[in-house]
């Protein structure tokens, strides 16, 4: 309990100390936002979400990306729940088991290899970027979300 309150307060620190923000900024400055591509920008979007989840942890993502949803809709083009929703997938798709106090909770209580969840970790990813994500932004056209 403590260490996914630590966890949850480093998320917090590193969002009000504005490194976040920098983060987010200075992707967005590298990325090449088009507003006539609403798929390739959610893409992005999901990138960024996943890029501010490595360096911070799952946790991070909606402590940063939410108060910057607005300005992120306007540079892609994008509604701001569009916007949002795209932080659910970055922050449901774990690349490293650090990044989810529960695995680490797991690994720890279970004596569990680490290496064999980051393979987990690893495969699952992979199979979420290549084929639920495309599945996903399909399912979102059909509700006319974009």
């Amino acid at each position: 309990m403590l260490f996914a309150a630590g966890i949850i307060g480093l998320s917090a620190i590193i969002a009000y100390s504005g490194l976040g923000t920098i983060l987010v900024n200075y992707l967005t400055e590298v990325i090449p936002f088009t507003q006539d591509s609403p798929l390739m920008n959610l893409s992005l979007l999901t990138f960024i979400s996943t890029c501010v989840a490595v360096v911070t942890n799952l946790a991070g993502v909606p402590a940063i990306m939410t108060p910057m949803a607005e300005h992120l809709a306007n540079i892609a083009g994008l509604s701001n729940n569009a916007v949002l929703m795209t932080q659910v997938l970055a922050f449901s798709n774990v690349l490293l088991p650090y990044q989810a106090p529960p695995l680490i909770t797991a690994i720890a209580l279970g004596n569990l290899s680490i290496s064999a969840v980051t393979k987990v970790c690893l495969a699952t990813f992979a199979l979420t970027s290549f084929v639920l994500l495309p599945l996903n932004f399909l399912w979102w056209h059909i509700l006319g979300m974009f």
